[in-house]
């Protein structure tokens, strides 16, 4: 009776809106939509029954609005090749959303549920934002086999959180606020749990100001830092043989990051600046940071970093040996005599088989 319901009466309108007759929005609902090429608008509220949504083999951008069902929704969307945008807002019974194999970025806002939410997000290839806000029931969250980075913000829940992230390739942001879940002190916790509230993105101050740690039912994978690299190089000042010695830390992560100058094992605080961290195309951060001195025979000067990826501060000492310039010129000057030589013994060697080639033939 269903299938002969939609097969005569439900069709899609000139916006793509999928429009159902008023005598079956109280019964269950089956949609299956795939294998389009061009945009598609989907908007399917109000339903009072279980409803199952399979959209599959997408070529263009897909727009999903679900909102104020009353029972439980099935929705699968799988292999598409453009931008995803799904709203799903109001429910008030469990929801299962199951996404897989996107090409490009995805979007998911899911807001204002009422019971168990499960959401199982896997394989993607580019980029990926989920805002999760306002559950008031227990959540579960499986991430997994994602290849760029990942955004994940979830706020105001009110219930233990279950988060599952594995085998990521590059950097995870995980953003984590308004938990009112368990915690407690760190001096507390054991071992595990104290590495745990270690790293900051996890670590809540409450109201009193004391330091306490939230702690979640189950997290497999966090994250780990990503630990800079350090080069030093000097430029020459005109003034009174003053010289700048430039410290230049690349590829870190998340940005926190301190950058200091020591001068025979004393820290260095005048005469010192420094940019901005600026982001790269990749997600991670570089900075630099600049020493303006007088050099004085002997001196040992080190750049020092200090970030959430290191154990211990980064110490790299500044070889002046010979200025950056002058290293240069050794390096081209000794590749031109190099490639003079060769050339030269070449030559020499070619003269020497032609002079006796000519010896060989008999005169006349």
């Amino acid at each position: 009776h269903i299938e002969a319901l939609l097969k005569n009466d439900t069709h899609i309108g000139n916006e793509g809106k999928l429009r159902t007759p008023a005598l079956i929005e109280s019964l269950p609902l089956v949609v299956r939509l795939e294998n389009f090429r061009l945009p598609l608008v989907v908007r399917l509220e109000n339903f009072r029954l279980p409803l199952v949504v399979r959209l599959e083999n997408f070529s263009l951008p897909l727009v999903v609005r679900l909102e104020n069902f009353r029972l439980p929704l099935v929705v699968r969307l799988e292999n598409f090749r453009l931008p995803l945008v799904v709203r799903l807002e109001n429910f008030s019974l469990p929801l299962v959303v199951r996404l897989e194999n996107f090409r490009l970025p995805l979007v998911v806002r899911l807001e204002n549920f009422r019971l168990p939410l499960v959401v199982r997000l896997e394989n993607f290839r580019l980029p990926l934002v989920v805002r999760l806000e306002n559950f008031s029931l227990p959540l579960v969250v499986r991430l997994e086999n994602f290849r760029l980075p990942l955004v994940v913000r979830l706020e105001n829940f009110r219930l233990p959180l279950v988060v599952r992230l594995e085998n990521f390739r590059l950097p995870l942001v995980v953003r984590l606020e308004n938990l009112h879940s368990r915690t407690s002190s760190c001096s507390l916790l054991s071992e595990d749990e104290s590495r745990f509230c270690s790293g900051s993105s996890f670590v809540v101050q409450t109201q009193t100001g004391s330091r306490s740690c939230l702690i979640l039912p189950v997290l497999l994978v966090v994250v780990v830092p990503v630990a800079p690299y350090v080069r030093i190089h000097s430029e020459t000042r005109d003034s009174g043989g003053r010289r700048l010695l430039v410290c230049s830390v690349y590829d870190f992560y998340p940005e926190d990051i301190q950058v200091g100058w020591l001068r025979d094992g004393q820290e260095v605080t005048e005469d010192v600046t420094s940019t901005e961290r600026m982001a790269n195309a990749d997600w991670y951060y570089q900075i630099h940071s600049h020493l303006e001195y007088t050099p004085r025979l002997g001196e040992k000067i080190s750049c020092v970093v200090h970030h959430a990826s290191l154990k211990d501060p980064l110490i790299t000492d500044w070889d002046p040996s010979l200025p950056e310039s002058e290293k240069n010129k050794i390096i081209i000057g000794a590749s031109g005599l190099t490639l003079g030589l060769v050339l030269s013994l070449a030559g020499f060697i070619y003269y020497k088989r032609k002079a006796q080639g000519h010896s060989l033939v008999p005169s006349s």
